[in-house]
């Protein structure tokens, strides 16, 4: 449920971004576009992989980590324990957002280029 309330709000934000980007030059939408981007990669490939890391120790130390689990962890994340979660999820939080960032960066370089031709 709170996957799919994240997509809606996901899906919303960016309706929101491409009618706030009309009030906004090309080379401001490309700048701001590239700038999201390299942030949300910058912080957010790194907390990707220590979410990663985290996930597979706090499962892998009681024997609860599935062959290929890497494919789809947010499966995983009903067998975390309530104390394991908070060295977790943080990290899972912090990565999805930059990966928002990357998302709305990618849309906004769009709309610019797009304004451009």
């Amino acid at each position: 449920m709170r996957e799919g309330l994240l997509a809606l709000g996901l899906v919303v934000a960016l309706i929101a971004l491409a009618a706030v980007s009309q009030l906004f030059a090309f080379g401001a939408l490309l700048g701001t576009g590239a700038v999201l981007v390299v942030l949300g990669l910058v912080v957010g490939l790194p907390a990707a992989i220590v979410y990663h890391a985290r996930l597979a120790a706090v499962l892998e130390a009681r024997d609860a980590l599935p062959p290929r689990w890497y494919w789809h962890p947010t499966r995983l994340h009903a067998s975390l324990e309530d104390d394991e979660r908070p060295d977790v999820m943080p990290w899972f939080l912090v990565g999805a957002g930059g990966w928002c960032a990357v998302i709305a960066g990618c849309v906004l370089a769009v709309i610019g280029a797009l304004r451009l031709s």
